[in-house]
């Protein structure tokens, strides 16, 4: 449990001092002496305390300090000199403390809203006169309009997916695993999967046929242009699709990313 505050603010702790009548004192923190008056003027004392006090708030600091007086003072007095009595204290008084404690101050806040208009006005000088930027190179204006299109964008991010299951699944095999193949047709099995599998894999029982005339009238001419310019240029055409099919099958969402870079 911490030590009570008896008096809050300069004023409180300058009054106590000098209600006791005792001149000599010190100011502490913990065993520190900050602040020593041996003099034999209370209202000297008085004085000189509250200016070291007002020096002190300058740091707006919320630490608690001890105020000693002694009746018969030595001629030294230092650390182990007992004092007659103390009291505990802050050197901020309830509103100051408040203020600290939000981080407002109405003093530095006018000084920062000066500093923030100073700002603004150069910033605008500096917009009404720009300073002409040098042209870009011939390479990297090139280098930039090959990377501004969608097809080499898509084509980036698919490497770049690819090199992310790489790296978190070192096997041909585990990297085929979170892609959703299955071992008969991974890449090296060396055959394409019978009717029957597709059939089990297949999983809905509905009729091919049925599901293609449900399509819309603009799906059925996209899937038939598609399907006339896979068979003419992917002899694998049955492998590949079937991959993509077991995809959507075990992991939809991995479908719907790759879909989303098309």
């Amino acid at each position: 449990m911490g030590e009570a505050i008896h008096f809050r603010g300069k004023d409180a702790i300058v009054e106590a001092y000098e209600r006791n009548n005792i001149p000599a004192c010190t100011f502490c923190s913990g065993k520190d002496i900050l602040f020593c008056y041996d003099g034999d003027s209370v209202d000297e004392g008085g004085q000189l305390l509250g200016e070291f006090i007002d020096a002190l708030k300058a740091g707006k600091t919320r630490a608690t300090y001890k105020l000693k007086v002694y009746k018969f003072p030595p001629k030294d007095i230092n650390r182990s000199t007992k004092e007659n009595f103390a009291f505990n204290c802050t050197i901020l008084d309830d509103q100051e403390d408040e203020e600290v404690g939000r981080g407002y101050d109405t003093r530095y806040l006018v000084e920062e809203m000066k500093q923030l208009k100073a700002t603004v006005g150069n910033l605008m000088i500096e917009k009404e006169e720009p300073e002409e930027e040098e042209p870009m190179p011939v390479w990297q204006q090139a280098i930039n309009g090959i990377l501004s299109k969608p097809e080499i964008q898509n084509l980036l991010m698919t490497k770049m997916i690819g090199f992310v299951e790489g790296f978190f699944n070192r096997s041909p095999a585990a990297a085929a695993r979170v892609a959703g193949i299955p071992p008969e047709v991974q890449p090296g099995a060396g055959s394409v999967p019978d009717p029957g599998l597709v059939q089990q894999n297949a999983g809905t029982g509905a009729d091919p046929g049925a599901l293609y005339n449900a399509l819309p009238p603009e799906e059925k001419a996209k899937l038939d242009a598609a399907m006339a310019i896979l068979l003419a240029g992917d002899p694998a055409i049955g492998t590949n699709l079937y991959k993509l099919a077991n995809i959507l099958q075990q992991n939809p969402g991995k479908y719907r990313m790759y879909a989303a870079l098309l």
